[in-house]
This record gives C-alpha cells, structure tokens and sequence, in this order.
C-alpha cells in the first residue's frame, strides 16, 4: 500500500507543484463565481486577472525567501 501512497504523490506532483498556491486560486475562482451576480462584468474580469496575478507574486515571493 506504500507504493500507491508514493505514485499517487509522484502523479499529483506531476500536475501540482505548490499545494497552497493551488488551493488559494481555487478558493479565489470559486468566490468570484458566487459574487459573479452581484457585480458587473468588468469588475469580475478584473478580480479574475489581478486575483490570481497577485497571489502568484505573493507566492514567488515567498518561494524566494524560503530558498534563502
């Protein structure tokens, strides 16, 4: 059982690099899709582009200061 515990983390890594950036963008996307409704549509092409453009910088940022 040991070896599908490693090839099931071997495949998932092979599509998931960053687990959190992974999950946050998802909970970012996943909210806008509730609040899509209550805005207007510029303003959820915007959130969709600069949500998560800034939580890949945050993440590069946080990448780089762990590797130090």
């Amino acid at each position: 059982m040991a070896w599908m515990r490693r090839v099931f983390g071997e495949l998932l890594g092979l599509f998931v690099d960053d687990g959190i950036l992974a999950a946050v963008v998802l909970i970012w996307i996943s909210a806008i899709w509730f609040l899509q409704p209550h805005v207007g549509q510029w303003a959820t092409a915007l959130l969709l582009f600069t949500g998560p453009s800034a939580i890949l910088l945050l993440s590069a940022f946080r990448f780089a200061r762990k590797g130090r």
